[in-house]
């Protein structure tokens, strides 16, 4: 009968077809759901809630965050030119700073030579960074 019927055999081949289709959305929906989840979760709720920007607040944030991307250049390009200054200034004295915190440091306190060395080093590169506004770098604490 169902062989013998054009518009029943179109009919069950259509629904066959949609059933398989429905299965796979369905399936692609709740891996979709899954992720939202899961990001969502992954969030804490304090963060969630104040790093969310809505409506003119949101346009102030825009705005203002491109004016800093615009004048951040600038911004150090001066920095670099005060350091500058400051280290021509400075360039003696941040090496008896330096070595004035490295024997207040080391006063009391029984090291190895060697050991001794190495935090001297240390404490002499910290202290020159520190002198100079500069990032500490290459030193392992």
């Amino acid at each position: 009968a169902l062989l013998s019927d054009p518009s029943r055999l179109v009919r069950v081949i259509l629904s066959l077809v949609a059933l398989i289709a429905a299965c796979y959305l369905s399936r692609e929906f709740a891996v979709l759901a899954r992720h939202m989840l899961a990001r969502r979760l992954a969030r804490p709720a304090l963060v969630r809630e104040t790093s969310r920007a809505t409506g003119t607040a949101a346009l102030f944030s825009f705005l203002f965050l491109g004016l800093r991307a615009l004048v951040a250049p600038f911004r150090r390009l001066a920095q670099l030119a005060v350091a500058s200054l400051k280290k021509r200034q400075s360039g003696a004295e941040s090496d008896e700073v330096g070595a004035a915190v490295t024997r207040r440091v080391m006063e009391g306190i029984v090291f190895p030579p060697r050991v001794r060395e190495t935090v001297s080093d240390v404490a002499l590169s910290i202290a020159r960074a520190h002198a100079r506004a500069a990032p500490l770098r290459h030193v392992l604490l």
